[in-house]
């Protein structure tokens, strides 16, 4: 139906005469993306039907294509993170962000919360019990019922289930608070959800998720304090990405060993500007602190990158003269 339509909308705009024979039109056709004028066609008419073609690739792309093409699976993010009351939780499986909602794998937070689970396989229902209460969760392929009852878009990723921190919150009637500077979901199940979540102030967020990491707070003080003031105003990538050339530099045999002197090295002059002119020392914001956290927890966007600079700033061009260009984030230039 679509070929019939596309090409009765190309014989009316060129005119075609009702007693040309088939085998004329089609050597017309064939003629036009030379751009020919071929027995009497304008330009201007082969123009319109390029845009005619176009119209309909379009309005079948968006419009007739199957629903499903359309898709596209959520990529697990590991820069987002949760704490259960005063835990920091490690999952194998990183939660997912969609729709202004946070999904967690379903089985691994039940284990972390106290839930017990039982899957089967072939109902594809989740049975949850917590404190003597029973939920049944069943994915259709498409969307979550709980209890029968229609909820949201199930999402089954690498073998796992995910379910929003929000809806498991409000099934067993936790708190559930989004942090945006930590990138961090937080279920306090010691407060019903109609109460909200307890306080919890940035440093012990700190406190809590530098718990494990193999770095001192020496290193989170200055990490933070450079990523803030080379990357202050910027993205969170942009802040992340300033802390892992700090930390590639760390592990890098040509620079020194720990973090602040890999910051206040020297030789060959000053390395980073903030530490000559005094912007170093600047309070850091929660979200440059985080970004260092996540850097220092394995979270890596620039893998081998040992340079950056500002090309509208820098008076310097001996890295663009002499390293191989990564990428371009915010306003840096990041170089191997």
């Amino acid at each position: 139906m679509l070929c019939c339509e596309l090409f009765r909308c190309i014989k009316t705009i060129c005119h075609v005469n009702n007693n040309k024979k088939s085998s004329n039109i089609q050597k017309n056709f064939l003629f036009l993306d030379k751009g020919v004028c071929v027995q009497g066609i304008a330009y201007t008419n082969i123009l319109m039907i390029k845009k005619t073609v176009l119209m309909f690739t379009l309005l079948f792309i968006f419009i007739l294509a199957p629903a499903h093409l359309a898709y596209c699976a959520p990529v697990p993010n590991p820069s987002l993170k949760i704490i259960i009351d005063e835990k920091k939780i490690n999952l194998r499986a990183h939660p997912i962000f969609i729709s202004n909602h946070v999904y967690v794998p379903l089985r691994e937070v039940c284990d972390n919360l106290g839930i017990t689970i039982d899957w089967s396989n072939s109902a594809q229902c989740a049975t949850l019990c917590y404190k003597g209460k029973q939920t049944k969760i069943t994915t259709t392929g498409e969307y979550t019922w709980v209890n029968g009852v229609k909820k949201e878009r199930s999402h089954i990723i690498k073998g796992n289930f995910y379910l929003s921190a929000r809806l498991i919150a409000e099934i067993f009637d936790f708190s559930v608070q989004w942090n945006e500077a930590f990138k961090l979901i937080r279920f306090d199940t010691q407060s019903p959800k109609s109460s909200g979540a307890r306080r919890m102030s940035d440093e012990r967020i700190v406190q809590i998720l530098s718990a494990g990491l193999p770095y001192t707070n020496e290193d989170i003080y200055w990490m933070s304090r450079i990523v803030h003031a080379e990357a202050c105003g910027e993205s969170y990538e942009s802040k992340l990405a300033v802390a892992n050339v700090i930390l590639n530099r760390e592990k890098n045999g040509h620079y020194p060993d720990t973090i602040k002197d890999v910051i206040f090295d020297s030789n060959y002059g000053v390395q980073f500007t903030p530490t000559a002119n005094g912007a170093i020392y600047n309070t850091p914001s929660t979200e440059s602190i985080a970004a260092s956290l996540d850097a220092f927890g394995g979270v890596n966007n620039a893998k081998n990158i040992l340079f950056f600079l500002n090309p509208r700033k820098s008076n310097s061009f001996w890295i663009t003269k002499n390293r191989a260009f990564g990428f371009s984030l915010g306003n840096h230039d990041f170089y191997y």
